[in-house]
């Protein structure tokens, strides 16, 4: 994949500050067994009990679409990976429905793996599909699209705060497409503003650095 489609995907963070690495393929195959019943509350008890186990890996049932019609926690349709958690999709769907975003992956200990799964439908301020704050992201064989962010990052927003634990996003056989951001880069500055209260005063500077990359851009992926 592109350097250029990589930078897109990781909206929000200084320069030096994210890692974004397009690893080598690796072999992967589906495990045996069943999967997480497909709808909403059934995965987000999955979430919590690996969270809870100190991480673990969940399966999704194959071919499913789990729709997350309303949130669990702030923006979020699923519980903060804040674990080792891997993700065996078989081919299923996780469509924030544009009502929630998907996943956030908080650092230093949150580190979510991903496989042959497609993340779509998010919506948020930050991070439409994901949002990524100091932690680690992998995705292997995956889709990211239809993803909308108000502030950056539609598709994920990768961002380190911390030097002691920097946000990494790697991208295996995957791709980040047709992901929208929807302000214009004033807005981004005040909604910025807004959101750097909730997270750290830091971030209104870290977009203003996104934007100098191309500041006639809106960044969608």
């Amino acid at each position: 994949m592109k350097l250029a489609t990589l930078v897109k995907c990781a909206v929000g963070a200084g320069v030096g500050l994210v890692t974004v690495m397009a690893a080598p393929a690796t072999a992967w195959a589906a495990p045996a067994g069943a999967g997480v019943p497909c709808t909403q509350q059934a995965l987000v008890a999955a979430v919590n009990a690996a969270n809870a186990a100190g991480g673990g890996t969940i399966n999704l049932t194959a071919g499913c679409d789990y729709a997350l019609t309303s949130a669990d926690n702030g923006e979020n349709g699923l519980p903060v990976v804040t674990t080792q958690i891997g993700v065996n999709g078989n081919g299923a769907t996780i469509d924030g429905t544009g009502a929630v975003r998907v996943f956030e992956v908080d650092g230093p200990g949150g580190n979510l793996s991903a496989q042959n799964v497609t993340i779509t439908g998010g919506s948020a301020g930050i991070g439409g599909g994901i949002e990524n704050f100091g932690g680690t992201v992998t995705l292997n064989h995956s889709q990211v699209n239809g993803n909308t962010a108000a502030v950056a990052g539609g598709g994920i927003a990768s961002a380190t705060f911390d030097p002691s634990s920097v946000a990494k996003l790697t991208l295996n056989n995957s791709a980040v497409t047709g992901n929208q951001q929807t302000l214009g880069p004033q807005q981004q500055l005040r909604a910025g503003a807004v959101r750097g209260r909730d997270r750290q005063r830091r971030l209104p500077e870290l977009l203003r650095t996104d934007q100098l990359v191309d500041p006639q851009r809106q960044p969608g992926g």
